[in-house]
Formats: C-alpha cells, sequence, structure tokens
C-alpha cells in the first residue's frame, strides 16, 4: 500500500475535513459573540489633535466608534466608505470616532489621517483603556453604533455592509430613503455650479 492516508499514524482525509469544520464553526461562534457592554462606557479618547473627548460628550448624536489600524488591510479599504458615510448624515447628527489600537504607531496614524484628510474624529488608543472599556476588541475593524442616548445600537466586526449601516443610520436619525436622496441629488446640483 503506498497511499499516505494508510501510513501509520496519518490522519485520514476526512479527519483534517473536521478539525477544519470544527475550526469554522468556533471562530464564526466567536465573532457573533458580544461584549456584555449595552451603554458607551465611560471613557476618555486621546485625540489626535491633542485635545481630550469624553464618551459623556457624545450623547446627543448618533456616534459610531470605530476601532482600526493602519496595518489592517480592511480597515484601509473600508475607510473611504466610513467618509463618504459621514459626509452624507453628519449634518443630520451623525458622527464617527476612529479608534487607533494599542499596536498602531502613531506617526502611521497622523500620516494616514493627513494624507486621507480624515474628516472626523481620530483617537489613538495608546494604553489600551478605550479597548478594554468597550469589552476588549480582538479584531479590527470594529464598530459599535452609540445611539443619541448612549445606547449601544450595533456591533460590527469586520467591514459592515454599508447598505444595510447606512439603513440603521437612517432608521436612528429618523430619515426616510427619499430624504437623503433628496439631500444626495441637492449636493450634486452644488457640485455642479
Amino acid at each position: 500500500m503506498s497511499d499516505k492516508s494508510s501510513k501509520p499514524g496519518a490522519m485520514p482525509l476526512w479527519g483534517w475535513a473536521a478539525i477544519a469544520a470544527a475550526l469554522a464553526v468556533a471562530f464564526v461562534a466567536f465573532l457573533s459573540i458580544k461584549p456584555a457592554v449595552t451603554s458607551v462606557p465611560q471613557v476618555t479618547f486621546n485625540m489626535v489633535d491633542g485635545e481630550p473627548l469624553s464618551s459623556a460628550q457624545l450623547p446627543g448624536r448618533l456616534t459610531m466608534i470605530n476601532f482600526w489600524s493602519t496595518t489592517c488591510g480592511v480597515c484601509m479599504q473600508e475607510m473611504p466608505y466610513l467618509v463618504q458615510t459621514y459626509r452624507d448624515y453628519h449634518e443630520r447628527g451623525f458622527d464617527i470616532v476612529a479608534v487607533a489600537m494599542p499596536y498602531d504607531r502613531p506617526d502611521l496614524v497622523l500620516d494616514y489621517r493627513q494624507r486621507k484628510q480624515l474628516p472626523f474624529k481620530v483617537a489613538i488608543d495608546y494604553d489600551g483603556k478605550v479597548n478594554r472599556a468597550f469589552g476588549g476588541i480582538a479584531f479590527t475593524p470594529t464598530s459599535v453604533l452609540i445611539d443619541a442616548h448612549g445606547k449601544i445600537v450595533s456591533w460590527i466586526v469586520g467591514a459592515p455592509d454599508f447598505r444595510e449601516l447606512r439603513s440603521v443610520i437612517e432608521k436612528e436619525l429618523g430619515v426616510g430613503a427619499n430624504a437623503v436622496k433628496e439631500v444626495k441629488e441637492v449636493k450634486e446640483v452644488k457640485a455642479t455650479l
């Protein structure tokens, strides 16, 4: 018998497939577990402009806290969509605070913010306090959508489905799809003038 799978001690192919399937199920289950945090914790964000931002200042506006890193490929891909989402809804009461992870180099965060001209607030979680306050963010990007009363509305691990995210934002802001379409049309007209 020259079949490699029949060697003593060799695991058959079906064994490896079972292990892979179990790992995939465990990983999906892990991603679906949301921290027990249900409202915005009391933390201070270390903003890159030097001004501290307390989470106590957030209520009153729908706010997305986006945990990201300059070394995260998915984060870099989603950033232009976050910028556009911010621009589309900011005047209606939507904010973003992009929080760079503790392992991210501050010089890279500052450079990225400047090069990409990020219009929203950017913080660096130097000491990991913000990360821990939100239950220990393990993966980037992770976004937390907080309503105007400080209640967490949504946890998003990985890049969001931006169509679904926009739908949630519109619902939270009380904006109908037609109103958003009209705002976009007005912006397009202004851009052509």
